[in-house]
């Protein structure tokens, strides 16, 4: 583990907790996976806890400086590959656009799920004329520079991992996690009084991971969540992702 990322145990341990996630919705998945997911989400955990500032939580997004690729040395993020690409000269890439010109929409269906203190809102999120537009992968300042986060796995990832597996298999204890990310991610947060932990649990997941690295969609695989596609209309107006 001293040159390769991958031999560490934890990372080791992740990868075991997301093969059992997935294939226990698969037409290849045994009784025993969901509680296999769940021991190895808890190991690959260990006692770190996610982000719960925005500071923090805009440390998951942002890229850092050119020579922090690798971060394993703070409470919450954990194996996060990230890199600042500067501008070549000639193709300059802001797919998001500038922190105060963003310019892909964010749909009002998925605006809407995030509570108004919830810490992510400022770091996902920029208002303009009353419409909300991602920031979340935005470029650093100018098209010279663009934030590229690369998520490998996160602790917010491995806890609702293990709260998903333990709801799977009708523990109470799925609701003690969710509570935990919950609260973590929104001052002052009550608990959950709602009648569906699960639902409640992928419903954190999508607004957590939007954007980064194929997480959505490879939920949406296992979940059998449909999908659509569209183009730009006819005035061209920005997509709404």
């Amino acid at each position: 583990d001293s040159w390769n990322i991958f031999f560490n145990e934890r990372i080791i341990n992740a990868i075991l907790a997301q093969i059992y996630q997935f294939k226990a919705e698969s037409c290849a998945g045994e009784a025993d996976d969901w509680s296999k997911a769940e021991y190895y989400a808890k190991e690959a955990r260990g006692d770190s806890r996610v982000e719960n500032t925005v500071e923090e939580q805009k440390e998951l997004n942002y890229a850092p400086a050119q020579d922090d690729y690798f971060t394993l040395d703070k409470p919450h993020p954990f194996a996060l590959l990230r890199s600042a690409h500067p501008g070549d000269g000639g193709n300059n890439y802001a797919p998001w656009g500038l922190p105060n010109d963003p310019q892909q929409k964010v749909t009002p269906e998925l605006f809407a799920m995030y509570d108004e203190t919830d810490i992510r809102v400022p770091v996902f999120f920029n208002t303009v004329n009353d419409i909300p537009y991602w920031i979340k992968l935005r470029s650093d300042g100018s098209v010279d520079v663009c934030s590229e986060s690369h998520p490998l796995f996160r602790i917010s990832d491995l806890l609702l991992f293990e709260a998903e597996a333990l709801d799977r298999q009708g523990k109470s204890d799925a609701l003690v996690l969710l509570n935990e990310f919950k609260s973590s991610k929104i001052p002052g947060y009550a608990g959950y009084s709602g009648s569906d932990v699960l639902e409640e649990i992928l419903r954190e997941r999508r607004k957590e991971f939007a954007l980064e690295e194929q997480m959505r969609w490879l939920d949406m695989k296992r979940l059998g969540v449909s999908v659509t596609r569209e183009g730009l209309d006819d005035d061209n107006e920005p997509k709404i992702y």
